[in-house]
């Protein structure tokens, strides 16, 4: 059984690899044959492409290539079709690239686009920032190069010696902080020196002055002026706090004072806030007193040199505080000084300082004058709208007190309702300051002395001035002489003890100790007397 079942196991294997051979041997006839049929069509294919050529005379030379990027449809946008012999091919922009699944559309390559916008913007961000450190290395190079050209150093080593002395230099970027980048809402004031900008500094508000020009003569010598010119304590004085040095132009900061300017209040079209003339003469005595100060107790002396109504400031009280120093020298220790041009406002300058460009005390003095022009008048020193023989206030002041005009030239209110003898008074001091030589000018103390005296008549109406030609004694004759006795406000009812028959001459008030005129007081008393009223001691 074994045996006979082992034959017949074989017999099929046999049988299976003889069916195995035939396929085999049909696959490999079928292939044959397809290669020969292949042949046999692309032989014939050429021979007939070869008659047909030969039957066009226009394609002698041969076959010609066909553009099929003549046809827009090819390539879907943004892709660009690009012609190849016999074929074309979609290229695709920069960043986008062919879809897998359709060869004439672009998708867009995301990571590349990617990776490219990261790596410009990285490469802007080190740019910029290499470029920012430049700048910023440069513009400190150039605020430290005019730190020192105005004595810096010097007043930062007075700084860092005194701890007591109240001056701050502050820098560049914390002054354009404080006035939000220079921005005009915050400005308080413009001049032809400069713009005024009011800003916080340090829980401060404060007036920052922002020059236009500066004297180069002057440059290495600001920071020692700095010094002096903030040890000023005044109370008519605005208080300079600080100072900019890291400008071409140095800027100064000085305490703010809210109510505006004298200029503004005598100018302003607002009826309502008409000021009197008892508070006019008020602000220019406090600002003559200011003026004073400078020139007589300051060490060394101080020449404003741009005095003018826009430069007196005023508090809520109306107390003048003068302003600004941007035009300002030191006093010289010789006998001149000469400034390389010209400062000060046009309408305020001194004629004979802008000729011999020498600044001098009698300079503000001049200036001051037509200070109190404008107190008079309430007009501006310059009127460039008027015709030509109204514009200039000081000609039209002189021609009208040689003309005895003045009421013409005066304010309103001041003309209805003010005494004009004390009118005439001011103006006759008004006319002495502007004196074409300033050697005949008053002196500022002199000035202040005079409106102070003209302010007691004012606010004492009672105080008189009796002016007599002639006074006939009891011993017979006439004394020809010129006779002013004063009642001192402060005990008019009461006189010091005199001897009968005397003349006595004081130059000052037994009472309130203030120097005045010369005083001469007749007595024509047979008795002594002592503490006695004088409508009781005096006959």
């Amino acid at each position: 059984m074994r045996e006979g079942g082992g034959s017949s196991e074989g017999g099929g294997r046999r049988r299976e690899r003889g069916r195995m051979g035939i396929f085999s041997r049909l696959r490999m006839g079928e292939r044959r044959d397809a290669l020969g049929l292949h042949e046999r069509l692309w032989s014939r294919l050429s021979l007939q492409l070869l008659r047909w050529l030969s039957r066009h005379p226009y394609l002698q030379e041969g076959c010609q290539d066909i553009d099929e990027c003549a046809n827009q449809n090819q390539c879907t946008k943004p892709g660009r079709c690009h012609n190849l012999p016999g074929d074309y091919r979609c290229v695709c922009p920069f960043g986008w690239r062919i879809k897998h699944t359709n060869k004439r559309e672009c998708l867009l390559n995301l990571p590349l686009v990617t990776g490219t916008c990261a790596g410009i913007i990285v490469l802007s961000f080190l740019g910029l920032g290499t470029y920012a450190i430049h700048e910023k290395r440069k513009a400190s190079k150039v605020e430290e190069k005019y730190f020192n050209e105005h004595g810096g150093w010097i007043l930062l080593e007075k700084i860092q010696s005194d701890q007591g002395f109240g001056f701050t230099i502050f820098t560049k970027q914390q002054v354009e902080l404080a006035t939000n980048n220079f921005d005009s809402a915050n400005i308080v004031g413009r001049g032809g020196q400069g713009t005024v900008y009011k800003g916080n500094l340090r829980d401060q508000i404060v007036a920052i002055k922002k020059c236009k020009i500066v004297d180069e003569s002057k440059k290495k010598e600001f920071g020692k002026e700095m010094i002096i010119l903030s040890q000023i304590n005044h109370k008519n004085i605005v208080k300079l706090i600080g100072c900019c040095l890291e400008v071409e132009v140095p800027m100064l900061i000085y305490e703010f004072i809210p109510n505006g300017t004298l200029h503004h209040h005598i100018h302003g079209k607002n009826q309502e806030a008409h000021i009197s003339l008892s508070t006019r003469l008020k602000i220019a005595h406090e600002s003559a007193e200011a003026l004073a100060y400078l020139h007589f107790s300051a060490s060394p002396p101080i020449f404003h040199g741009d005095v003018k109504s826009a430069n007196i400031l005023l508090d809520q009280n109306y107390i003048a505080k003068v302003s600004d120093f941007g035009a300002s020298i030191l006093a010289p220790t010789d006998e001149a000084q000469f400034v390389t041009f010209v400062q000060g406002t046009c309408g305020y300058l001194d004629l004979e300082y802008m000729q011999t460009c020498q600044l001098t005390d009698k300079s503000d003095v001049y200036s001051f004058g037509m200070v109190l022009l404008e107190i008079l008048t309430s007009k501006p020193v310059i009127a460039f709208g008027a015709p030509e023989e109204e514009r200039c206030l000081s000609s039209r002041f002189f021609s009208a007190m040689k003309l005895k005009k003045l009421h013409e030239l005066l304010d309103d209110q001041i003309r209805r309702n003010e005494d004009m003898e004390l009118v005439q008074e001011v103006a006759l001091l008004a006319k002495a300051c502007l004196n074409m030589k300033g050697e005949e000018r008053p002196t500022m103390k002199e000035v202040a002395d005079e409106l102070d005296r003209i302010r007691r008549i004012k606010q004492h109406p009672w105080i008189q001035e009796c002016n007599h030609d002639e006074t006939e004694n009891l011993l017979g004759g006439v004394m020809n002489m010129k006779m002013t006795w004063y009642l001192c406000p402060v005990k008019p009812n009461y006189l010091p003890k005199f001897c009968p028959f005397h003349v006595h001459f004081i130059s000052f008030c037994p009472f309130c100790k203030k120097e005045r005129d010369i005083v001469v007081l007749l007595f024509l008393l047979h008795f002594r007397f002592e503490g006695a009223p004088a409508s009781q001691g005096a006959s």
